[in-house]
């Protein structure tokens, strides 16, 4: 009995210790609504350089606006079209902002035979689509823009303009400078062990890539990978990553899914995930080195009574930028405290 009343007091003392060691969210420090923005049933938008970025996922004309930005007091800083003469239909990927407000949007037009091609748009903090650089086979998934001007983009090179096989050993990263000359191409595909690709965007594959001052940061959902790259292109380090365990042992694939994820001006990487065995959304931090996330304590008393967090849009310098579920358009920027 003794042996049991031990173990028990030992179990007790461990969840302790795990709690007290959890990192946490301290408080909000500035909140905004975007109720144009956050729109229940579309894509969910992303906090980057110094905009709220959203975009339309299926253009099929080129008079409506597909690109917009927001400022953090809400208000919206430009509206804008990325389109082609001869497309039939343009599909807008990502898109990501520099701290001047320099914005690069990834995707790929096609043609009305049915022909795909890969493209990178270069909007001006006006909202003036100023370049356009062609990519080819090459779709791009997710993109950077770096301090140095350069243009960073992950993706995926097809076999063809209209097939869905992707070429076994192309690189899926690839790096362009401010005039769009092709400076790099790295990371082959072979060497993720990843399918359909590991820049592939669906689910607990989502792909993700970030520009600090130090270097650029890939994440690879299928390849389940963080890796950290120079901004002149030579690749730092390459960790595995396991996904978050689910509140409840499951034989479905995916029970955790990946949702938003944030580089802050730190270096700290947060991602949100949602369980789906209990409907719950939870913020982690990165351990690259571990290669294991760690639990974040959400509870704030500024989300207001009973709201609880909802998602991650991104980071805004040391702050992260989250919603609750009280009020899914109203977006506060919080301080967090590592332990």
């Amino acid at each position: 009995m003794k042996q049991v009343v031990a173990s028990c007091a030992l179990v007790a003392w461990w969840f302790s210790v795990s709690a007290q060691a959890s990192d946490r969210l301290v408080e909000s420090i500035r909140r905004n609504s975007f109720a144009d923005a956050v729109v229940p049933y579309t894509l969910l938008p992303k906090w980057s350089g110094p905009f709220l970025l959203s975009w339309g996922a299926e253009l099929f004309s080129g008079s409506t606006q597909n690109l917009v930005a927001h400022n953090r007091d809400g208000s919206v800083a430009f509206r804008t079209t990325i389109w082609f003469p001869d497309a039939a239909k343009v599909v807008l990927r990502d898109a990501a902002a520099d701290k001047n407000g320099h914005v690069l949007a990834g995707g790929f037009a096609v043609k009305s035979g049915g022909e795909s091609s890969g493209f990178l748009a270069s909007v001006a903090s006006s909202g003036q689509v100023t370049q356009a650089i062609q990519t080819g086979r090459f779709l791009p998934e997710a993109v950077a823009v770096a301090k140095d001007g350069g243009f960073w983009t992950m993706g995926t090179t097809f076999s063809d303009a209209i097939s869905p096989d992707a070429t076994p050993d192309s690189p899926v990263l690839r790096h362009y400078d401010g005039a769009g000359r092709l400076l790099h191409q790295l990371l082959p595909r072979s060497t993720f062990h990843a399918e359909p690709s590991p820049a592939a965007s669906t689910g607990w594959t989502r792909a993700f890539l970030f520009a600090s001052d130090e270097y650029v940061g890939v994440f690879s959902g299928t390849g389940g990978e963080w890796i950290q790259i120079s901004l002149s292109g030579t690749v730092l380090g390459r960790w595995k990553i396991a996904p978050p365990s689910p509140s409840v042992v499951s034989a479905r694939p995916w029970t955790v899914q990946l949702g938003g994820m944030a580089l802050t001006s730190s270096g700290d990487v947060y991602a949100s995930f949602y369980d789906m065995a209990d409907t719950a959304v939870r913020l982690y931090r990165l351990d690259s080195r571990a290669g294991r996330w760690i639990p974040v304590e959400t509870r704030l008393r500024d989300f207001g009574p009973g709201a609880t967090f909802h998602y991650i849009y991104g980071a805004d310098g040391p702050s992260l930028v989250v919603g609750t579920s009280a009020d899914t358009a109203m977006l506060h920027w919080v301080r967090y405290e590592k332990r």
